[in-house]
């Protein structure tokens, strides 16, 4: 799919012609745009050449969890491979957090310190307070800071929902909407639990910060507002991040469902705008140069329970080849340094179907719906076609709506 399906003929011909432009601001813009597109091109190249540099380290826990999701991806680590469940194992967690700490001295003086998985990482609970501890005492000895984040469901008591404000710099709820959107996506039998509504007004309380994940599926794309509403009527959210349903077959998003998503999208972001609340989508960034999830892209350790660090939050099962590290128990430690520039460039590759697209890049890709790794081994370019559309169409609105605002044409 080319730029020229889904942009307007008077945006490809300011592009193509920025001299027959008669508004000065709007000509110097499309001058600066082509300028920066011009640079993008040289900053990519060079980063497949950028060695691996990790200043975040995330704990990935297994399977494990109080959730039953009706599109949860890692249902299948809870019972074919043992050794991918549970909870990394401290020593390796200690000799990567020393690895990061004494590189972040170097350089940021900051870690990032993210708490994450296929599964629930608060249901290794008593794990989780010991990693946390271990990890702040060693970020004292490099006299660095932690900024800490973590990815839960939200099947919290008040003891941990308190400790999470008061020791966790933000913690991401994932919540779907409403309750009936909620309890349908997500089976618990507890009635005795709080609501993510009540877990968010403790955080508040406790002086804690908070964003929403939000998962929206081909059932409640269209009640995009009124989910948004929900969650800051209710919740008093500040920051929302939204994520189409991905690796659920053939019940995810057609292509042709691409405009309408996009219409919802904006809608609900414009209702979210009124009460100064961020909603967003992180699949397509122009603000930055980006490409597919993978952590090797991120500066990214990702440890999980078998002393490995992998590239991929997803594909853990069979994914020997995207393994970077090996931590063992006995002190000796495996990294694949030499093949890690390799594995980057891997990462970087861009598809033939990708080349003619206006995020060439800013996009992920259809990660992880689509691995990049499986299309360099097939040479096969398919891609996900809702992404696809879905993210062209809301970059293409974004620069219409900045030349519009700079200039006097409509587009």
């Amino acid at each position: 799919m080319t730029l020229k399906n889904t942009v307007s003929s008077g945006l490809i011909s300011m592009f193509e012609n920025p001299e027959t432009i008669e508004n000065s601001k709007t000509r110097n813009a499309i001058y600066e745009f082509s300028k920066r597109a011009t640079e993008a091109v040289k900053t990519w190249e060079m980063q497949g050449k950028v060695p691996f540099s990790p200043e975040c380290l995330t704990i990935h826990v297994g399977g494990e969890c109080t959730l039953c999701c009706s599109y949860c991806y890692s249902k299948t680590l809870r019972t074919i491979n043992k050794e991918l469940v549970g909870f990394p194992k401290m020593n390796a967690i200690e000799r990567l957090a020393h690895e990061l700490a004494k590189k972040a001295k170097e350089n940021s003086g900051k870690l990032s310190l993210v708490y994450h998985g296929a599964g629930e990482p608060t249901f290794h609970w008593n794990q989780l307070l010991v990693c946390h501890e271990r990890i702040i005492e060693i970020a004292r000895i490099y006299n660095i800071e932690v900024f800490s984040y973590i990815a839960t469901n939200g099947c919290l008591s008040e003891a941990q929902i308190d400790w999470l404000a008061r020791n966790i710099s933000l913690i991401g709820l994932s919540c779907d909407g409403p309750s009936e959107i909620q309890e349908k996506n997500r089976s618990f039998n507890d009635s005795s639990r709080l609501s993510i509504a009540q877990i968010c007004s403790r955080i508040i309380k406790k002086g804690g910060q908070f964003d929403i994940r939000v998962t929206i599926t081909p059932e409640t794309y269209f009640r995009q507002v009124e989910i948004v509403e929900y969650l800051i009527v209710e919740c008093n959210a500040m920051n929302i991040r939204l994520e189409p349903v991905y690796l659920v077959g053939d019940n995810g998003f057609e292509e042709n469902t691409a405009e309408l998503f996009f219409n919802h999208y904006i809608s609900a972001q414009q209702y979210a705008q009124k009460y100064s609340v961020n909603y967003s989508y992180s699949g397509v960034r122009m603000e930055e140069q980006h490409s597919t999830y993978c952590d090797i892209l991120r500066n990214n350790y990702r440890l999980t329970s078998d002393n490995c660090t992998r590239n991929c939050f997803c594909y853990v099962l069979d994914r020997t080849e995207l393994i970077t590290g090996r931590y063992y128990k006995k002190g000796k430690v495996y990294k694949p340094s030499a093949g890690l520039i390799k594995l980057k460039k891997k990462a970087l590759r861009i598809p033939e179907n990708c080349r003619s697209c206006v995020n060439i890049f800013h996009c992920s890709r259809g990660c992880p719906d689509f691995c990049i790794f499986d299309i360099v081994r097939t040479r096969i370019d398919n891609l996900n076609p809702f992404r696809c559309r879905f993210h062209q169409i809301l970059v293409v609105e974004k620069i219409k709506t900045f030349v519009n605002e700079i200039g006097t044409t409509n587009l």
